[in-house]
């Protein structure tokens, strides 16, 4: 993506910014990859057990 702002980057276009040609912040790249799963986990940890329920129901035949 071309962008002239960084209001109207993405999340993964601003995270390889971070990255410079001899640095690699690790500290602030674990940061922003904990903030990209942990809404992941979190969805996952309601709608899990409906998904999960779901995928059996459809799998056992009577």
């Amino acid at each position: 993506m071309i962008t002239s702002s960084n209001k109207a980057r993405t999340w993964p276009v601003g995270m390889k910014l971070l990255i410079g040609e001899f640095q690699l912040p690790w500290a602030q790249l674990t940061a922003t990859a904990m903030m990209s799963v942990i809404p992941v986990l979190i969805g996952f940890g309601f709608a899990g057990r409906k998904m999960v329920a779901g995928l059996t129901a459809g799998g056992v035949k009577e």
